[in-house]
């Protein structure tokens, strides 16, 4: 049973970088005037010293991850565990306070916008184009529920989404899943309250891990996963 495991579990793998291929072709996209793109292999921990020494300023991207999408009860007992292998475009390197700012002064209001603690505290933004997140876990004591650091840290892309270009779900066993069955078991997105604007400034995180192609200024950085 466990080589059959071993075996189902390769195969999974290699399928969804099969898939991986496959949208590089349908995502290739900002291209760079008909010159080659400049091609860089890195790992997660490479690719992380590289956005923490971003000096490119705010730049457009098209960002290529493979997720685990957070489902609701219903949807975890119908599909288990899905996966989703999909692109963006976005803007990396960007002020998030600043568009913010900008989007309220357009709107009639005062550019009063601060940005408040990532994560109810327990994150932290290292950089334009990088955050890094401290894993907590509940724990109970004399009937107080509280919240406790493991020591693991989480890094993060930051980016300003714009566009999604595609996404493709799947299940555990590999079973496409469409998203127009998928979408009301989707956890629902609530925009952030604090921005305080009527057009929402779309500020999101990926997970350095779940990156696998990462395009901009002519370059492109192939993510190894682990």
């Amino acid at each position: 049973m466990i080589v059959k495991l071993n075996f189902y579990v390769m195969n999974a793998k290699q399928f969804i970088s099969q898939v991986v291929d496959f949208l590089n072709v349908m995502f290739s996209i900002l291209p760079t005037e008909g010159k080659a793109r400049k091609v860089l292999r890195m790992t997660p921990d490479q690719l992380l010293a590289f956005l923490l020494n971003w000096n490119f300023g705010a730049q457009p991207a098209s960002i290529q991850y493979v997720t685990t999408p957070d489902l609701i009860a219903e949807g975890r007992e119908k599909f288990g565990k899905v996966t989703k292998v999909g692109a963006v475009q976005g803007m990396i390197g960007y002020s998030y306070e600043n568009s913010v700012n900008k989007q309220k002064v357009r709107e009639g209001q005062e550019a009063d916008f601060v940005t408040q603690p990532l994560w109810g505290g327990y994150g932290e933004v290292l950089n334009s184009a990088v955050a890094k997140r401290k894993v907590t876990k509940t724990v109970q004591k004399d009937k107080v529920k509280s919240k406790v650091e493991t020591g693991e840290v989480i890094f993060y892309l930051r980016y300003k989404y714009e566009n999604t270009l595609r996404g493709l779900h799947y299940d555990r066993v590999l079973n496409f899943i469409p998203k127009s069955v998928l979408k009301q078991y989707l956890k629902p997105y609530y925009a952030p309250k604090s921005q305080g604007v009527e057009n929402e400034v779309h500020a999101r995180t990926l997970k350095l891990e779940n990156i696998r192609r990462l395009r901009f200024k002519g370059m492109e950085i192939q993510v190894i996963p682990v």
